[in-house]
């Protein structure tokens, strides 16, 4: 430890030996390969694009450095039909000391921050291969929800900042905010390295974009890279027959999802006669709360490899529970009633974008009535449901200006 923080854990590719190609690649960086499913789904929808946009360049993809990769669910991706890519590892992310907790109690953390950034960002850009970021095509950030958080959003930041300094083509994927982000840096850093961006900076619901306009106001409302995938989604079919449909719940607890919460929802659901599947889209997350669920009740508890399978289970379906953003996407995709929970800021951002006309606010208001309610305005939902796909066709999912 130096200074109550640790030095950047450097890229697990071998960067002492690293060569650029002759033909100047595409980078991305912060994939988030920890196992969850929709930020696999934004790698995908990124690749594709970095292909169309640079064809013929090789494109290195950096994974998140918080996260571990989950190997079965990246050797499942890899199976998929995507753009080629090589795997440069783990990209630059810094863990810090608990004395800085000191800091952030004594009201200190804003500008903690600020410097933290700064320094940090200035030994990524001293370190192979980022030390030659100036000599790629195109920098692309990965979209979502990822610049929040102490550690997490000091290394997105200070690695926007060492990379912008040295190549001017730094772009960012449709991503959310939360509202602490304005109380967690200093203003005019945040204008600063969110100027950093070219092309367009695009969040995906109009929740960030009120956020983000206090920040850049040429900020542009579009919505998730994931929405690009539809016509891939549209060849996958129904996992199971017809007769087989029941109602899917994708419920990530925390945020005010309780696991007890659930289980008491679940079991009212069953007791009033509904057929109930459990799934996760994050078996890091979520996979042992659903298996003990599921066994406890005797109800089938899925969690999917790839993103694909979720949106064929979701086929299978007669409505869908979630507070899951990416798993709002896939029921889009699967074309059946949505009822989401709202307790999750870039949900209440998609929900009300999408004027859906049924939403939960805790997992308590998930009832057999308001599940019976949503069956019986099924076609009312699904018209609010293809009215947004429409909408979404005309709108930004990548940063490209043309």
């Amino acid at each position: 430890m130096n200074g109550g923080y640790s030095k950047v854990v450097p890229s697990e590719q071998k960067s002492n030996d690293f060569t650029m190609p002759d033909l100047p690649p595409v980078l991305i960086l912060f994939a988030n390969l920890k196992g969850n499913l929709g930020d696999f789904a934004i790698l995908h929808a990124m690749l594709v694009e970095a292909e169309k946009w640079f064809p013929g360049r090789e494109i290195h993809v950096f994974s998140h450095g918080k996260h571990s990769v989950d190997a079965a669910r990246f050797k499942s991706f890899l199976a998929q039909p995507h753009p080629a890519f090589k795997d440069m590892g783990k990209g630059p992310y810094r863990t810090f000391s608990r004395l800085l907790s000191v800091f952030k109690r004594i009201g200190l953390e804003k500008c903690l921050r600020g410097r933290l950034v700064e320094r940090m960002s200035q030994e990524i850009a001293a370190q192979a291969p980022l030390s030659q970021a100036g000599k790629y095509a195109a920098i692309f950030f990965a979209g979502g929800e990822q610049w929040s958080g102490f550690e997490n959003g000091v290394s997105m930041f200070a690695t926007l900042r060492a990379v912008s300094r040295q190549n001017a083509n730094v772009f960012v994927f449709p991503f959310s905010v939360k509202g602490k982000l304005l109380d967690s840096y200093p203003a005019v850093d945040l204008q600063r390295d969110f100027g950093g961006f070219a092309g367009n900076v695009i969040v995906r619901d109009s929740h960030s974009a009120e956020i983000m306009q206090r920040i850049r106001p040429s900020v542009m409302l579009g919505a998730d890279c994931v929405f690009s995938l539809a016509d891939v989604a549209a060849t996958l079919p129904a996992a199971r027959p017809e007769e087989d449909k029941c109602v899917m719940l994708a419920i990530t607890t925390g945020d005010g999802a309780r696991y007890q919460d659930v289980a008491t929802a679940t079991k009212a659901l069953l007791a009033a006669g509904h057929r109930v599947r459990l799934l996760t889209t994050c078996d890091r997350e979520d996979g042992d709360e659903i298996r003990r669920l599921g066994e406890l009740l005797g109800i089938e508890h899925l969690s999917p490899p790839n993103w694909q399978e979720v949106v064929s289970e979701f086929r299978s379906s007669s409505l869908v529970v979630t507070n899951r953003l990416h798993c709002m996407i896939f029921t889009f995709f699967a074309g059946v009633p949505l009822l989401p929970l709202v307790n999750r800021e870039k949900i209440i951002g998609i929900s009300r974008d999408a004027e859906l006309p049924h939403t939960l606010k805790d997992v308590k208001d998930l009832t057999p009535e308001i599940v019976a309610t949503c069956q019986h305005n099924q076609e009312t939902i699904l018209a609010k449901m293809r009215g947004y796909l429409e909408k979404v066709k005309s709108s930004k999912t990548s940063p490209r200006t043309e």
